[in-house]
């Protein structure tokens, strides 16, 4: 079998004076690089967006998971019944909460959401973001103060936030983010001219992985879920990127599925 890159088209010629039928050759034109996808979420989140967006696109995706942060339970104390409430913004702060068969919950975005729900929890509202959060607690207080679990880095303190609306709320950090060197396939990837989706879910890891790489590459293409995020890529890595319409999930892998089709294209 012929290999594509070998592969030679004939093509007519329009007849010439001493020549009227000598055909040419000309060398195929190189086929557009297949774009790859790269997760730098914690490996288990990667795996599910790349799922996600592999069946979405009904096709397998060419993909480098290379997280830049781990999720690490940090020991606290906390008695859950001694709130109204639970204020759940990530599903890492599900996975590791205590109590929550049961209980109340505010969350942030809907995976958290889920999660908190294949837990048992109660949800009694879900909102996009923090600031969405806060309206919808200042509109319906709880009959009680609230206990939000956190991770050791966020974005800003909710917990305050909501004091200032008349919420009573205390924090409490149940894990910790540590951060990971990104490997130099990844760093090769995202500086390079090759087509390369990079989706940015957090400021932490968009800062992260843009104050290593140095220079994006001519073929990156960062997306990132919120405009915080966006703002913490600009920053470190002094580019630009795509921003969802939303800040959840199923906008980020409606604009990764998209990216990938037009750099396919």
């Amino acid at each position: 079998m012929v290999s594509v890159s070998a592969m030679m088209l004939r093509l007519p010629v329009c007849p010439s004076r001493g020549n009227t039928s000598a055909p040419v050759t000309q060398s195929r034109l190189a086929m557009r690089p297949v774009p790859t996808l790269a997760l730098i979420r914690p490996e288990a989140r990667s795996r599910a967006v790349l799922a996600r967006v592999e069946a979405g696109l009904g096709r397998a995706v060419p993909a480098i998971i290379a997280p830049v942060m781990t999720v690490a339970p940090v020991a606290a104390r906390y008695d859950p019944a001694g709130f109204a409430g639970l204020i759940l913004t990530s599903a890492h702060a599900v996975e590791l909460a205590r109590g929550l068969e049961g209980r109340p919950v505010w969350c942030v975005g809907r995976r958290t959401r889920d999660a908190a729900r294949a837990r048992g929890a109660m949800v009694k509202a879900v909102a996009p973001d923090a600031e969405a959060l806060v309206a919808e607690l200042a509109a319906r207080p709880p009959e009680g103060p609230l206990l939000w679990l956190r991770g050791v880095h966020v974005a800003g303190d909710l917990a305050a936030r909501l004091r200032e609306v008349g919420i009573a709320t205390e924090a409490v950090v149940i894990y910790d983010q540590p951060a990971i060197a990104p490997t130099p396939a990844l760093l090769t990837a995202l500086q390079g001219e090759a087509p390369v989706i990079l989706p940015l879910y957090s400021p932490r890891s968009a800062t992260l992985i843009g104050q290593a790489l140095g220079r994006p590459g001519a073929g990156l293409t960062p997306i990132a879920l919120s405009p915080r995020i966006a703002k913490a890529w600009q920053q470190a890595a002094g580019s630009d990127c795509v921003t969802c319409d939303r800040p959840d999930g199923a906008e980020m892998t409606r604009r990764i599925i998209a990216a990938l089709r037009q750099s396919s294209a």
